[in-house]
């Protein structure tokens, strides 16, 4: 087996335990979850966690993130800790092999083929299988026909039958038989978001109890994310 392993942020769970050791600690622990062992290559990436975000007082522990490579499923998740070399495994994605969708479609726009695509492509389709795996660990869900275009073009939102939890959409290339774009709608509760000013001080004037969606692009660059990185 070939394992890459990523560094993000340096640290000492790294320098301690030594790359080569690290590795060997990982497929040891993790190879038996959701069939990591079948696999002849895998990415491990490696975020040292530290006291502050000024990076200057590294922890014992790192998040380590174990996945194929080249792939995002399956994919298992947890901790190193440098002073016992333990690995502590936080959560195991498995690979999405079916789903059963139950289909709400007042536009009217799907047969029987394209439902049956748009199974598959849930499925098949590495991004959209991660986010219904990651967001919505379910099989059995709803998907709602949003809207149709004279391309071909279908949204889909997918969500679990109680409604509880994110929402995943795509959009379904029906001509072509692809996924043009995949997103997650994630709710955020307003009660537990403060707002702190500028010197500091937490103002929850705001907070109404209510939920909001707020869409993540997974594809696209509409959430900017910026790392500090010293050395």
């Amino acid at each position: 087996m070939t394992v890459t392993l990523v560094s993000h942020h340096n640290g000492s769970v790294v320098d301690e335990i030594g790359r080569q050791r690290l590795a060997e600690l990982v497929v040891e622990r993790t190879g038996d979850r959701v069939g990591l062992s079948e696999y002849s290559q895998l990415e491990v990436r490696v975020n040292q966690y530290y006291e502050s975000t000024a990076r200057e007082e590294p922890l014992d522990t790192a998040g380590i993130r174990v996945r194929p490579t080249d792939d995002c499923l399956p994919l298992v998740r947890g901790t190193a800790n440098r002073t016992n070399e333990a690995i502590t495994v936080r959560a195991a994605r498995p690979d999405l092999d079916a789903v059963e969708l139950t289909y709400n479609d007042d536009v009217g726009v799907l047969d029987r083929d394209d439902r049956e695509l748009i199974e598959r492509l849930v499925v098949t389709d590495e991004q959209t299988s991660y986010n219904v795996r990651t967001h919505l660990d379910a099989t059995e869900l709803e998907a709602t026909v949003v809207e149709a275009t004279a391309d071909d073009h279908v949204d889909i939102r997918l969500q679990r039958p109680d409604g509880s939890g994110s929402t995943v959409m795509l959009t379904a290339d029906l001509d072509a038989e692809t996924v043009a774009h995949t997103w997650v709608e994630m709710r955020i509760d307003e009660s537990t978001v403060e707002t702190i000013d500028e010197n500091g001080s937490a103002d929850t004037s705001n907070a109404t109890g209510q939920t909001e969606s707020v869409a993540i692009d997974l594809n696209e660059s509409n959430i900017t994310v910026v790392n500090e990185t010293s050395g």
